[in-house]
């Protein structure tokens, strides 16, 4: 039996018109457009969300979000280094809580309120 047949028909071709590939080519060949076929609809799936959130940048550039519920002030109250000062707490770096300058800037926040929050177990003129 000649290398031609044990290799099932794809040994390498020395002499004459045309290419033959090993069947390690083959397989690598076959192997890498199985790989391409199967990572087209994620990378259309990855340009959709690019785009998706080109636009949402777009409509929050245009309409800043307004933060209607931003527990800063509790936070400050509990904060474990400087409990109830509001001056320590330094929105300019990042802080232990969910808010701080870079993260509202990120977040596209143009504006904030705070509502008062009173335990419902506090007892009459105490609230």
């Amino acid at each position: 039996m000649n290398a031609k047949a044990l290799s099932g028909g794809f040994g390498r071709q020395t002499s004459g018109p045309g290419l033959r590939l090993s069947r390690r080519e083959f397989v690598a060949g076959a192997g890498a457009l199985v790989v391409s076929f199967a990572l087209l609809p994620r990378l259309g799936a990855a340009q959709a969300a690019q785009e998706v959130r080109a636009r949402a940048l777009r409509v929050l550039r245009a309409t800043p979000v307004v933060d209607g519920h931003n527990d800063l002030p509790w936070r400050i109250r509990e904060d474990s280094l400087h409990p109830k000062d509001v001056e320590r707490y330094d929105l300019h770096t990042r802080t232990p809580g969910m808010t701080d300058l870079a993260r509202l800037r990120q977040g596209h926040v143009g504006g904030q309120f705070w509502s008062v929050y009173v335990r419902s177990d506090m007892p009459g003129d105490t609230a």
